[in-house]
């Protein structure tokens, strides 16, 4: 949903929410509320931002067959381009070499094309409970569960605070920042320039496992994401704003086969035990 317009116009035909555009501003959002009272508003707060007007794109629909306004969309703005020898004004693929793709439109103080940042709202979330948003919306589609658990776990951590009266951005937005791959901003929220937070740091604090399994007496079937070494200590992600560290020697690693290992591979099953803590199925592990 674009606009209060629009939203007017849906209520009026019986709809009860909308999903709002990433590209609306706070301050549309407002008139929203005033013209369509008991409309239910549900607001994108962090995620991928399209270059195109709401998600009307036909990039990924032209170069992989894929439609994002039927939710298939392959982001084909963030993939990497450069001009191929010659051809200055066309574009090659990463990873389609010396196939022209794209014909490059240059404007007189620019050159830079396609991909937004990301946005990331964790920090107005106060102004969206203060207008009576009834859903914030995060990015899933085409994501990792792990990547999923640790977004989903700061904006429930942040939400919990906020209904206590502790909100604090700044604990939350260092979570954010680790797990994101490219600049997060506010986006349009604002009328005014975007505001990007800081970048990834080189140094990124990776999910090592996700538990799969139960075993019982302390012993649990996980699977590695990353290189996991036994002298790492491990960070235990409970959906709680709490983690609890296993240390180095408060837990051991054995192969599918039962076999003391020091060292798991990413990608392959292990055996994680300990008594130290217990774990329910699905939580990560991660660096710390």
């Amino acid at each position: 949903m674009c606009n209060s317009m629009a939203a007017k116009l849906w209520q009026d035909l019986g709809a009860v929410r909308v999903n709002v555009a990433r590209e609306v501003s706070y301050e549309e959002m407002s008139l929203m509320k005033v013209s369509c009272r008991n409309m239910e508003l549900e607001v994108f707060v962090h995620g991928a931002m399209c270059m195109a007007i709401s998600g009307r794109c036909f990039m990924s629909a032209w170069l992989n067959s894929r439609s994002a306004n039927q939710g298939a969309c392959t982001h084909p703005c963030r993939f990497d381009y450069k001009p191929i020898k010659n051809q200055n004004l066309f574009l090659e693929e990463g990873i389609r070499e010396d196939i022209p793709v794209w014909e490059l439109e240059e404007g007189e103080k620019y050159s830079r094309i396609f991909a937004a940042h990301d946005m990331c709202l964790m920090e107005h979330l106060p102004k969206l409970a203060a207008l009576k948003v009834s859903a914030i919306k995060i990015e899933g589609r085409t994501k990792s569960s792990s990547y999923l658990a640790q977004v989903t776990r700061a904006y429930r951590w942040a939400l919990d605070d906020l209904k206590k009266g502790s909100f604090d951005s700044t604990r939350y937005m260092p979570e954010l920042i680790n797990i994101s791959t490219r600049p997060l901003s506010t986006g349009f929220f604002e009328n005014k320039p975007n505001i990007a937070f800081a970048e990834p740091t080189e140094f990124k604090k990776p999910i090592l496992a996700r538990v799969v399994e139960n075993l019982g007496k302390g012993r649990y079937k996980v699977s590695v994401k990353s290189a996991w070494k036994t002298e790492d200590d491990v960070s235990i992600l409970f959906k709680e704003d709490t983690e609890n560290i296993l240390k180095k020697g408060e837990y051991s690693l054995l192969s599918v086969h039962e076999e003391p290992v020091d060292f798991v591979g990413a990608g392959l099953d292990a055996i994680l035990v300990t008594d130290t803590v217990e774990l329910k199925e699905h939580i990560f592990l991660r660096t710390i």
